[in-house]
């Protein structure tokens, strides 16, 4: 399973906050998020499961993805309003725990703590302030 432009913008793509860097940003996102998906499912017997809500693998209902700057949820410069960060439906927590710091790197990604995405992995193309590739959110 593959993360779409489609998938992530929703019917947000022509939204003024869909500005042109964000829509880089997020195709930057979207090519290193599959290409961790890939090898995810290449390197183990589980596959990337579908988020019913979403009929993808894009966690949540709909704020999983791209985000508009008037969304409530996530904090004001949120990654996911500036098309860097995704959120990828992992209920069990099998992607979770499969992810390491040197798969990150990688792919150039960075993940929030599992401790803090219990039902999720949120993945991020833009470095947190540590510069760490597993953050804490706070």
């Amino acid at each position: 399973m593959i993360v779409t432009r489609r998938e992530y913008f929703g019917d947000r793509w022509d939204h003024p906050d869909s500005t042109e860097v964000v829509k880089d940003n997020a195709i930057f996102l979207i090519v290193a998020v599959n290409k961790l998906l890939y090898q995810y499912q290449d390197r183990t017997p589980n596959k990337v499961l579908i988020n019913p809500k979403t009929d993808t693998a894009i966690s949540g209902t709909k704020e999983g993805g791209f985000r508009l700057q008037s969304c409530k949820q996530g904090a004001k410069r949120s990654s996911h309003k500036t098309g860097e960060g995704i959120d990828i439906y992992d209920p069990s927590g099998i992607i979770d725990k499969w992810i390491n710091d040197s798969i990150l790197e990688d792919n150039d990604l960075y993940r929030e703590h599992p401790a803090y995405t219990s039902t999720w992995v949120h993945l991020s193309t833009r470095p947190p302030r540590s510069k760490r590739r597993t953050f804490r959110p706070y």
